[in-house]
């Protein structure tokens, strides 16, 4: 049994299909090409995918990764040209590596998401320069709770969406904001970016243009000692 590490980037119309959707899509491309995926065990086995964190629907991201195990030993590049060909518009496979069938998952490894952000603020925030909006981003940055209500079926329930936040590196210019959002990834309490969003807006009078936003995962990342490293590069714990 082989295992390898794949860094892809779904970009385009294929950021709206869902996650069980993007695991169909792998499977296909997988058998088309000819690659001999390993199969669970069980009454209904199904192929030995490990994905990374999963991106909300409409979402595009640059550097996603997977794990696939095989039953044969491959090239790294021979398997990510094989499954490229059978890839539709949108799907890329960026690189692929091999790692050993012991190393730590990629849910367990990814603690850090990167997303590029690209918003309008409202007239109405009153933002009239560059430090002004650097004012009233301080402004939200000094609370020390940013409670946020969730509902689902189950009921409502509050988070802390504050501790999440690793740093914002967002500048302004003629009402339109850019730069970066860092989050720490954790599988009990995952906070959204738009939720950071929303929160400035709460907490700092960042009013935006929800028609005028635009959020892409441009990395997922595993922390070390304050460095943020690709899945690629750090195998183990």
């Amino acid at each position: 049994m082989y295992r390898f590490r794949i860094e892809y980037s779904k970009q385009g119309p294929m950021a709206y299909i869902s996650h069980l959707d993007l695991t169909r899509t792998f499977e296909r491309a997988a058998r088309r090409a000819g690659l001999p995926v390993a199969l669970s065990q069980g009454y209904h086995p199904h192929y030995k995918f490990s994905f990374g964190s999963v991106l909300p629907v409409g979402m595009e991201g640059e550097r996603e990764y997977l794990d696939m195990e095989l039953t044969g030993q491959s090239a790294p590049a021979e398997i990510g040209q094989a499954l490229q060909q059978q890839m539709p518009l949108g799907l890329k496979i960026r690189q692929v590596r091999m790692v050993p069938l012991e190393a730590p998952s990629l849910m367990t490894l990814i603690d850090v998401a990167r997303y590029a952000i690209t918003a309008q603020l409202c007239p109405n925030a009153g933002i009239l320069s560059s430090a002004e909006f650097t004012q009233r981003l301080a402004q939200a940055l000094a609370r020390e709770s940013w409670p946020i209500v969730r509902s689902s079926v189950k009921g409502t329930r509050e988070i802390e969406a504050r501790d999440s936040v690793i740093r914002l590196d967002l500048t302004w210019q003629n009402q339109l904001v850019q730069g970066d959002i860092w989050l720490k990834l954790n599988a009990s309490k995952a906070i959204r970016p738009i939720e950071v969003m929303e929160s400035l807006e709460r907490y700092g009078g960042l009013t935006w243009d929800k028609n005028n936003l635009r959020i892409r995962r441009t990395g997922l990342f595993v922390s070390r000692e304050g460095r943020y490293l690709s899945p690629m590069d750090v195998i183990t714990r």
